[in-house]
């Protein structure tokens, strides 16, 4: 209706549902109105953990969208999001922001589990690669489009 203020945190619900479906335009949409509105009253983890699984994906202009967000984030927050898809690939540690020696061994674990022989050192790319592990485990449903 207009003249009505905007429900961000409706929205970002919307964009995971659609990031759940393989959207990557919807992850990184959703992670933008987390960034700049705090949408949900989420913070920079969660905008993280959405636009690390974005960036996985393969549309390269959501891609992009989901790499600048990462840019403007803390490395605290995109290392929670890391350790959150560790915890979601069955890693026992706790997602505090410091990707210390336990997180480190997990990600080998799990990396070596998966066949994944590229371990990533810098953490963006690392929360790329752990999303793209992610989606190796849980692909989204192709039939719902």
């Amino acid at each position: 209706a207009l003249g009505k203020k905007p429900d961000f945190a409706k929205a970002v619900e919307w964009f995971d549902k659609g990031l759940e479906r393989g959207d990557a335009n919807a992850g990184a949409y959703g992670a933008y109105l987390i960034l700049t509105e705090g949408a949900g009253g989420l913070g920079p983890a969660d905008a993280a953990f959405r636009a690390g699984r974005a960036a996985a994906l393969r549309d390269p202009v959501s891609v992009e969208r989901a790499r600048k967000v990462l840019a403007a984030l803390p490395a605290e927050a995109i290392n929670e999001a890391s350790q959150r898809l560790l915890q979601a690939l069955g890693a026992e540690l706790d997602a505090d922001g410091a990707f210390g020696a336990g997180s480190e061994a997990a990600y080998k674990a799990i990396a070596k589990k998966l066949g994944d022989t590229s371990l990533e050192s810098d953490p963006v790319e690392r929360l790329i690669d752990l999303a793209r592990l992610h989606w190796s485990t849980t692909p989204f449903r192709v039939d719902l489009y």
